[in-house]
């Protein structure tokens, strides 16, 4: 969903998209943004990034996302296989740590030719926005304006372990470093996307965008096995709909009230690693460094990404 919204948003120029091993392993993740990037017509390259965290064993949940880590409702795979030609290309470019110099090529390219500084948004682990910070420094900075992510929680508590969200979880030092970097960073967490539920109302909103669409069906059938495994796991009636809100904040980030808050990562506790630490209450006098997204106007974010399924549904690929 997160794809879809960026690359059907006439607001956002989506540049391309790199893969994290986090929710599957490397191969299935990049395989999966071939699949959503071929199926709702998001023309933009997709490149194999980090397949581990940077110093931690990979951490995978089928018990969320399936075995293919993007399972439809009858328990296969949700999406068909992209085209041959773009997994040709992909193959073609395949190469370890490849996405690295390449975000770090595209980010340049964009800012020398228009002038404009890019949004990085991290909707998995950190890991390649950590690296690529790390390997090309003030160079990224001069031509990033901002980090977006989504992970962690407040007062929410985690949905991984028993602090942690899963994608601070999976790469602890990857988020500390991204939040350190210099780069002016906005969290998108749990206490926010937990709020945006896929309610009964929501699923037949989206069946009434083209009722015999199979991409609207399609669509459907992701978010209601989504709806199961969340409700088998953590016991709720509508699951919450995470990647996306990272997402909107870039297109409209006037949908969010936020607090700056100091926040730090736990990750020398192994039973409280990834815990995103959050200075709500000053204690630590230390000055904010994170901007935190606290609340957002959910009916005005289901307008944006129902708009933007419904150019899916009616444009040719871009």
């Amino acid at each position: 969903m997160a794809i879809l919204l960026a690359g059907h948003d006439p607001r956002l120029n989506l540049l391309g998209i790199s893969t994290v091993g986090s929710n599957q392993r490397i191969e299935a993740v990049t395989d999966n943004a071939l699949r959503v990037t071929s199926f709702y017509g998001v023309d933009v390259p997709v490149i194999m990034g980090a397949s581990k965290p940077m110093m931690r064993t990979a951490k995978h949940c089928g018990e969320i996302h399936g075995d293919s880590g993007l399972d439809g409702i009858n328990g296969d795979h949700g999406l068909p296989p992209c085209g041959s030609a773009r997994m040709n290309a992909w193959r073609a470019r395949e190469q370890p740590l490849k996405a690295v110099p390449e975000m770090y090529r595209r980010i340049r390219q964009h800012y020398e030719r228009f002038g404009q500084r890019v949004t990085l948004i991290a909707t998995g682990s950190m890991s390649n926005v950590a690296l690529l910070l790390c390997v090309y420094g003030d160079d990224v900075r001069e031509a990033v304006d901002s980090i977006v992510f989504m992970g962690g929680s407040v007062r929410e508590g985690g949905n991984t372990g028993i602090q942690a969200e899963f994608n601070i979880q999976t790469d602890p030092e990857a988020a500390q470093i991204v939040i350190d970097s210099g780069v002016p960073v906005t969290m998108v967490p749990l206490d926010v996307t937990h709020t945006v539920l896929v309610t009964d109302e929501v699923i037949e909103r989206i069946r009434a965008i083209r009722p015999h669409s199979e991409m609207v069906s399609r669509t459907i059938d992701l978010l209601l096995f989504f709806k199961k495994t969340y409700s088998d796991v953590f016991g709720f009636d509508a699951p919450p709909l995470h990647d996306p809100l990272a997402v909107a904040y870039v297109i409209r980030p006037e949908l969010f009230a936020t607090e700056q808050l100091f926040v730090s990562i736990e990750r020398s506790n192994h039973l409280t690693a990834g815990q995103t630490i959050c200075d709500v209450h000053r204690i630590t006098q230390n000055p904010p460094n994170v901007t935190v997204a606290c609340r957002v106007k959910v009916a005005e974010f289901w307008d944006l990404l129902c708009a933007a399924l419904s150019r899916s549904v009616s444009e040719p690929a871009r």
